[in-house]
């Protein structure tokens, strides 16, 4: 009976409060609000009470009671809206005593935090002071006390009815406007004069005898859509159709048009929202162009390109500014642009009105979907909305009712959403019930368990589509289910940690909260797979983390653990790469190696093409600082070959794949092919999609740009934008790599400043040692500070870095380096010895710029000491290798020095016939030799002279 009775006063309660809204809303009541926002506030708690259930049905009872009586007064009063200051008082006493029953009935939730703000006694002593202060206002409003709510609800209901017909009644008599009259009569029907006189006649007999005429017929679902006027206004418009000079022009809510009228073909798409472009010059023609348009699209964005929302918020701007708006925005949400009088300039009336129509009262479980969509940004499919196996009956014929009334539409990709000012007014005035998230858990919950369970195989790729799609739902569903106490809560934690895995490749926005909730709750539970798949979830995740590496290293081997005492071959396939990754980090390559073959190997063990895709990647990471190049792209191709099968193609793991191998094309010096492979990458990841792979190949593309010699401004505007979106998500290291881009080019650019490379080589050091490589090369390279008072000493240190890490391309550049210290201090011996050592090295790596770098010096030591013929055949084969790593301003030097060097190598061949006619060479023979060449032949034949 409990039950029954708290059932029962909830609707009426409900039907009361949504009259109250249209009060507040139309009227602009504020004395009421608080009233509103609290009713509809216990209305939700009042589906989850746990504990005195009867002295809760007891309180709302008398809240029907005075809620009614309010509305009464002021539907009675003969002043408006403006009531005695005696009750307004008594208002402001019973909005105190709603507050203090929101307080008791909350602590009546399972699991309330309240309870313990309460000592023995005071609960019970806050509950007669919320039964005297309901009393007083009964005495007050002269109502009598409802004893027995079954025989009386139907009577309630009436009532209710009955109020909100009189509030429609006073809106039109204290309106003056044309669009609050519609209000009051949407649901009369009726297109007649009040004097009760038919006009159709008249109005097609003057439509008839006019000149040809356009006729507008706005907001035409006002009259049309209560069904008992629905067959006259569908008459009426078709027989304004049969007057030959009129044109007729209907807007409507929807996309349901009336029947008995041929409509043009083809038929207008219902309208969209505005394009941004479009939204921005409405906002501007508001609010003039004085704000920032970074502040602007974050206003436009919670509007969703809606005008008329466009147009409230840009009015409140007009008035304040951008920054206010959006701070407000956060606490007051659609109150916040409801303040107006109609539909026109009120948006919580507007969409108010919509709910009321007859095309949603007509399905009732509409709303309740509508509802649902206000956790659920990303939308839902049909097959969605099947799966999840709602308490809807007939759920599409639900979503019919929100297309047909606007209140929803239909992305390009056939997904039920809301707009965002509908959801933030849902989400205030009637938020999901428990009783409606619960199927969609159960739902996600099994679609992220088929994607742990496929990954990896050619049937992987059914259930991503599905998971990308709902992103965002997945996370607020999953909020909802980590609440303390939650009947599925260990449902959820599962599902916290297959999305997190999944979110390693394809990411969510702020994952922490989830990861903080589940936390907390894992210890209550004894479930060993669920501990070491979230123990291997908390090591990825302190990965991320600011020195969040010694917590990693904790969690992963906890994980590797129990992982290898159940025989779960995945999980160590998990935890192995995260070791893997946090050795790489640390410059441990060769053991970070052997930990993603050794994943490798359990992969395959268990058929899992995907684990052994990323052992392949990590493994490709270690042979790429290894030096061996021709392994990395081999390695590669094979990891891109197994996502294929995994339907992975598209995901992050294979964007990273084409950073890598790009980089390797970098350490090659092949800058074109790295180029094109990123260009590629940033073609297909948008920033706002992925930012993070977004911003990572912009970095990389900077990085190879400043090598190749493009433009600076270029190259500064996509270093500053990566670097905004990694500080912005939080991802240090690869931000610290930004600044040592940015370093890069101010030395190119001349600034002999080592200051920005010595900050980032404090903030990689310990952490990152590869920033610390990167920092040591530019530093220990005299080269590129020459004319500064840079020490040669960073060039040594560099040199043992590099031996330390086992790095085989830097070890060999240290040796190019300190051949340049060498040659500064006028060694030559020893300077050509380090360069050939150094060129030999590069030769077997196929390194083409340093080769070409060390048969420059080589080859300028050799003119010094007037071996033209060698210096030349030097410089003329690093030509064609600067010319492979696109190193336009080298290639034109070599070409400066070949040509200068003619003459030399002319001068050298005469004094070779002076030297041989000294040693009595036959004269005949000297002769022949030196008039059957002319100055062009003997540069082209230098080489067999040289034997001679």
């Amino acid at each position: 009976m409990t039950e029954i009775r708290l059932k029962n006063i909830s609707t009426c309660v409900t039907i009361t409060a949504n009259t109250l809204d249209v009060l507040v809303n139309t009227l602009n009541i504020s004395s009421l609000k608080a009233i509103s926002k609290t009713t509809h506030s216990l209305l939700k708690m009042m589906e989850t009470i746990k504990q005195d259930k009867n002295n809760c049905a007891e309180l709302m009872e008398h809240i029907h009671q005075l809620l009614n009586a309010i509305v009464g007064v002021y539907i009675k009063s003969d002043t408006g809206a403006e009531l005695p200051p005696s009750v307004l008082n008594q208002i402001a006493k019973f909005t105190e005593t709603l507050h203090k029953i929101h307080v008791f009935v909350e602590a009546q939730q399972s699991g309330s935090k309240v309870n313990k703000f309460f000592q023995q006694g005071e609960l019970h002593a806050l509950l007669k002071d919320c039964k005297a202060g309901l009393q007083q206002g009964l005495v007050f409003f002269q109502m009598r006390r409802t004893t027995d709510i079954l025989v009386d609800v139907q009577e309630m209901q009436d009532q209710a009815q009955l109020r909100y017909q009189e509030l429609l009644d006073l809106v039109e008599i204290m309106s003056s406007s044309d669009s609050t009259s519609s209000v009051s009569n949407m649901y009369s029907g009726s297109y007649t004069s009040y004097s009760g006189k038919d006009l159709t006649q008249e109005v097609l007999e003057h439509l008839t005898s006019a000149p040809p005429s356009l006729l507008i017929l706005d907001n035409l679902e006002t009259p049309w859509e209560p069904v008992g006027s629905r067959k006259e206004i569908e008459e009426f418009l078709s027989l304004l159709t049969d007057v030959a000079s009129l044109a007729l022009l209907v807007t409507m809510r929807g996309a349901e048009r009336p029947a008995k009228v041929q409509w043009t073909q083809p038929f207008l798409l219902p309208l969209g929202p505005l394009s941004q472009e479009a939204a921005r010059k409405m906002f501007i023609e508001i609010t003039d162009d004085r704000h920032s348009m970074e502040e602007v699209d974050q206003v436009l964005h919670l509007t969703d390109n809606m005008p008329l929302s466009i147009s409230l918020l840009a009015h409140l701007v007009d008035m304040e500014d951008c920054s206010t708006i959006l701070s407000r925005w956060k606490t007051e949400k659609t109150s916040l642009i409801s303040e107006g009088s109609d539909r026109g300039s009120n948006l919580e009336l507007s969409i108010s009105l919509s709910l009321s129509s007859p095309r949603i009262t007509s399905m009732p479980h509409s709303q309740d979907l509508l509802g649902l969509l206000f956790i659920l940004p990303d939308g839902l499919s049909d097959v969605e909305l099947k799966q999840s196996k709602f308490p809807i009956q007939d759920i599409l014929g639900c979503k019919a009712a929100l297309l047909r009334t606007a209140l929803a539409y239909t992305d390009d990709h056939k997904r039920l959403k809301v707009l965002v000012p509908v959801r933030e007014y849902m989400g205030r005035c009637s938020p999901p019930t428990d009783l409606m998230i619960r199927p969609l858990l159960a739902h996600f919950h099994e679609l992220l368990e088929l994607y742990v369970a496929v990954l990896g195989k050619e049937s992987g790729a059914f259930p991503i589509a599905r998971i990308t799609s709902n992103y965002t739902n997945i996370q607020n569903v999953l909020q909802c289910g980590l609440q303390l106490d939650h009947p599925d809560m260990a449902k959820s934690i599962y599902c916290t940690c297959d999305f997190n895995h999944f979110s390693r490749f394809y990411p969510i926005p702020h994952p922490k909260i989830l990861v903080t909730q589940a936390l907390n709750h894992l210890k209550h539970l004894a479930e060993p797979a669920l501990e070491v798949r979230f123990h291997n979830t908390l090591a990825w995740y302190y990965l991320q983390q600011p020195h969040g590496v010694p917590e990693a290293i904790e969690h992963c081997q906890i994980a590797l653990h129990l992982a290898q005492t159940n025989g779960n071959y995945k999980e160590q396939c998990i935890a192995l790469v995260s070791l893997s990754w946090i050795e790489w980090l640390g410059g441990n390559y060769t053991v970070a190696r052997a930990y993603a073959q050794e994943a490798q190997r359990l992969a395959k063990l268990s058929g899992d093409l995907f684990q052994e895709a990323i052992g392949l990647y990590y493994e490709h990471k270690c042979q790429q600082v290894l030096g061996d190049y021709e392994s990395c792209i081999l390695l590669c191709t094979q990891a891109r070959t197994l996502l294929g099968l995994c339907g992975m193609l598209h995901g992050e793991l294979n964007h990273h794949l084409g950073n890598s191998r790009a980089g390797v094309y970098l350490l090659k010096s092949e800058y074109t092919e790295g180029h094109l492979i990123l260009s590629q990458i940033l073609q297909d990841v948008l920033g706002d999609q992925n930012p993070y792979v977004y911003g990572l190949t912009l970095a990389s593309i900077a990085e190879l740009e400043v090598l190749m010699g493009s433009p600076t401004d270029e190259i500064q505007s996509k270093i500053g934008t990566s670097k905004a979106i990694f500080e912005r998500q939080g991802h240090k290291r690869v931000a610290i790599f930004a600044l040592c881009y940015q370093a890069a080019l101010n030395l190119r650019e001349g600034d002999m400043s080592s200051l920005l490379f010595r900050q980032c080589l404090r903030s990689g050091w310990g952490n990152f040692a590869d920033i610390v490589s990167y920092c040591f090369e530019r530093l220990g390279d005299i080269s590129c500070w020459e004319g500064s008072q840079h020490p040669s000493s960073w060039t040594t240190v560099f040199l043992a870095h590099a031996i330390k890490e086992n790095q085989r391309l830097e070890i060999h550049k240290a040796l190019q380096f300190l051949g340049d210290v060498f040659l500064k201090e006028n060694d030559e011996a020893t300077a050509v010895s380090l360069f050939t050592v150094a060129l030999e090295g590069f030769t077997q790596m196929d390194v083409h710029r340093s080769r070409a770098q060390c048969m420059i010096r080589l080859g300028d030591i050799a003119q010094r000491n007037d071996d033209f013929l060698r210096a030349l055949a030097l410089w003329e084969t690093a030509r064609p290798l600067f010319e492979r790593s696109s190193q336009v301003k080298r290639v034109y030097d070599i070409d400066e020095r070949l040509s200068g060097i003619g003459e030399e190598v002319k001068e050298q061949h005469r004094m070779n016939l002076i030297h041989l006619a000294e040693l009595n060479a036959p004269a005949g023979k000297v002769g022949d030799v030196a008039g059957d060449l002319s100055d062009d032949e003997l540069e082209e034949k230098h080489i067999s002279l040289a034997v001679v």
